[in-house]
């Protein structure tokens, strides 16, 4: 979602369309004030993350629509939407995983979080061939340097 999001920002910089791409980090701080004061007092570390994700999906929602409206370009086709689609799966996956399991900390429940649904989401869009070759040999790599930190064998 960040590479479509930075990549309509981006368009938009080479349109010169500055002020769009303000009017859209301004909504998106605003966004972010409003949903923090809402809800961290209610929700704590959890509040500031569900309200800083609201805040950055509305700033990739302002910058799509500005980039099509500008250029009728839309980048969530072919492949893109693919990987969202398995992230998405993904997600929802870590999310039933974690509720299933009760984590004692906030801290602990977000790193798990981050890991399962990247490890599922590089499985899933591997499983269903959408890396090219670069993305494959990122892959091996951090394999290799993970294989090594832990030193599993083969």
């Amino acid at each position: 979602i960040n590479g479509a999001v930075y990549t309509s920002r981006d368009i938009l910089l080479l349109k010169d369309k500055t002020k769009k791409i303000l009017r859209a980090t301004v909504i998106c701080s605003m966004t972010n004030i409003i949903a923090n004061i809402l809800l961290i007092p209610k929700y704590g570390m959890i509040g500031a993350a569900i309200g800083t994700t609201l805040s950055l999906i509305v700033l990739s929602g302002l910058f799509f629509f500005y980039t099509y409206k500008e250029t009728r370009l839309n980048p969530f086709t072919g492949k893109i939407a693919a990987i969202l689609i398995t992230t998405l799966i993904a997600g929802m996956i870590t999310k039933f995983i974690i509720d299933t399991i009760a984590f004692s900390s906030p801290l602990m429940t977000i790193i798990v979080s981050m890991i399962l649904i990247s490890a599922l989401s590089i499985c899933m869009v591997a499983a269903i061939g959408l890396l090219e070759k670069e993305d494959k040999e990122i892959v091996s790599i951090v394999w290799r340097r993970i294989n090594t930190i832990f030193q599993w064998k083969k």
